[in-house]
Formats: structure tokens, sequence, C-alpha cells
């Protein structure tokens, strides 16, 4: 675990998360666990990318860590997420807590906005306060090469026996995932533990060159080509092959074009349903407007809505009950012979008679 420091601000005595002495303990324990820069992790054999204010997240574990029962660890991430301090992703094998807001109550400087901070900054010890600072710049200072042959947790054994581990171990993985071709994977590993001074630029270059080789591993298959295990385009450095990265460029090139196309094809599409919904209002608009007419106004209605429409709406008014106040001529008009509903009025005298 990196050495730091988190910020607890003053304002969080009036969220009333204090009051739940379980909850303002789980608060903490989140804003400790939680990364302050990007990097990656591994879960089992899994390589998660986590962004600042993120962290992985077990009930167990947390259990386990904070001495509270599972269910009161769910009740505090449940409340949290209601007043909006973090979110969750979750997986089936574990879940992803995210921080709302956690570069702007978490960011790190070694200036301070308040007098009264630096009144009782100005009281420290000078060798605390500069090893704050140079701690702060050693976290944001860029590093074009990391240590990637750190221990870890996880430990992979190569053919000849050999420790793949720590951020090695991780690149490595993620090298495996996009060359796609999974077989020979411990020969892979020496392979991987034999490029020197390995950095991060040169792991994003061998990974996109990856993937190029194995979107055209089936283009190679059909033209009777055998395509490189891992092992033997490792060892080749293949990923410096200048078709690859020509065949890379084009690749991005053709979809950063198909991509401009989708956006042009999705906002013709939402214009296209912005009119239909223009239509349809204006369309029950017009029907709402007639069913409010009365019979004087019904007689005016010829050339001004279709007879289709109009034959509809005269249909409405016979199912509520209304027959009385339409006149003959407008069924006469409208509603052809066999669509004439009875007059029970009329209907009713004449069984008497």
């Amino acid at each position: 675990m990196d050495q730091g420091y988190i910020k607890l601000w003053r304002k969080s005595l009036d969220s009333g998360l204090m009051q739940n002495p379980n909850l303002w303990f789980f608060w903490c324990w989140c804003l400790l666990k939680a990364s302050h820069k990007r990097h990656k992790q591994m879960v089992g054999m899994q390589v998660v990318e986590l962004q600042p204010g993120q962290f992985i997240f077990g009930r167990k574990a947390a259990s386990k860590d904070l001495g509270i029962s599972e269910r009161k660890i769910r009740t505090c991430v449940e409340k949290l997420k209601k007043l909006q301090n973090l979110t969750t992703k979750p997986t089936n094998r574990y879940s992803i807590i995210s921080i709302v807001n956690w570069d702007t109550y978490q960011q790190t400087d070694c200036k301070s906005g308040q007098q009264s901070d630096q009144q009782v900054t100005s009281k420290r010890p000078a060798s605390d306060h500069k090893q704050e600072c140079k701690n702060v710049r050693i976290n944001k200072k860029p590093s074009s090469k990391s240590n990637f042959e750190g221990d870890g947790s996880e430990v992979y054994k190569t053919k000849k026996k050999r420790n793949l581990t720590g951020k090695r171990l991780i690149s490595f993985l993620e090298f495996w995932e996009a060359f796609g071709y999974k077989s020979g994977k411990a020969e892979a590993a020496d392979a991987w533990l034999d490029i020197p001074e390995l950095t991060d630029a040169l792991v994003d270059r061998i990974c996109n060159a990856a993937k190029n080789e194995n979107q055209n591993r089936a283009q190679l298959k059909s033209q009777g080509k055998t395509p490189k295990m891992a092992q033997g385009w490792l060892t080749g450095r293949r990923w410096e092959d200048e078709a690859c990265q020509a065949v890379g460029e084009a690749r991005a090139q053709a979809e950063g074009k198909a991509q401009t196309r989708r956006v042009a094809e999705d906002a013709a599409l939402a214009q296209n349903q912005a009119e239909q919904a223009e239509r349809s209002k204006a369309v029950k608009a017009k029907q709402k407007a007639v069913e409010a007419l009365t019979d004087d106004q019904l007689a005016d209605l010829d050339g001004f809505i279709d007879k289709q429409d109009l034959s509809k709406m005269l249909r409405q008014r016979f199912n509520r009950g209304h027959r009385g106040m339409l006149r003959q001529q407008f069924i006469d008009d409208f509603l052809p012979e066999g669509a004439r509903p009875l007059d029970r009025g009329k209907r009713l005298s004449s069984e008497q008679g």
C-alpha cells in the first residue's frame, strides 16, 4: 500500500455520517482504500484497470478488515449510494467502488487555500513539510520507465520454471489477451521475461501490434500461411515490423472514418425520430381539438380534416354514448352503410309498436 494521506473535509460534520459509527467507519475505510492514481491491479489472473478514486471491493474481505458483519457492510454501501457518496460496478467475482467527486475533494497539492491551514503548517517541523511536498512531487512526476520486476502476490511459472510476477506479469497478461492465440503461454512468458528495459510505452506498442496480428490471423490462414505463436512473435520482435505499424495506422484511420459515419447516422436517426414525434404530437392535438367541437362546429369541418379522420372521431363519439350530439347528416356523409350504429331509441319504439 502506497504511503500518503487523504483529506477529510469539515463539511462531513453536516452530512450526518458521524451519527452512525459503522457508516462513518466504513466511509473512512473507503477513502483510504481508494486509489490516488490510475493503475492496473490483478484480481486472480485478471488485470483490472482502476482510475483515481476507485478500488476493488468484496463484502467478505471488507467484513474481515473492519470487523463488521456482511449485512451491515451491505447496508452501509446502499446508504452511501443513496447519499451519492459512491457508486458500484458489480461483476461476477467482485465490485469496483468509485468515490464520487474524488478529484474535487482529494486533489493532491502542496498549497493550501486557507489561512488557518497555513498557520498550522508553519508550526510543523520543516523536514516534515518538505517530505510531504516531496512525496507529492514524486506522485505527480511522469515516468517513462516503471518497476516491472516488483514482487507481487500472484506468480506465474514459465516453461523454464522462472517466476513471472509483479507489473511484468500484469503487462504480459495484457499482451496475451491482445494477441488472442491461446497456445504456448508458458513459452511466451519466457520470451516476455527476455525483453529488456520494458516500459509502459513499449507495452502499449507491443499490445497494439498484437491486436493487429490477432485481426490479421484469419486472413493469413485463408492464404495458406501459418501464423506465428506468441513466443516466436515476441522473440522476433515483430511489433517493430513496418508492415505491422502501417496496418495499425490504416486500421486506426478506418475506425476513425467508421466512427464519424456512425455519429452522422445516429444524428440523422435522432432527427428523424424528433420529426416523427412532432408529427404525432400535431395529429393528437388535432384529434383533441375535433373531440371538443360542438355539432355546429363539426358542420364546418369539411375540407379542414380528412374524412377518414373525422369518420374515426365520429365512431369514438358513438362509443362514448354521445350519439344524440351528432346530426344524421354527418352520419350519412362520413359513415358507410354497414358501419352505422343503430339508434337505440328508434329500435325500442319499433319493438313496442
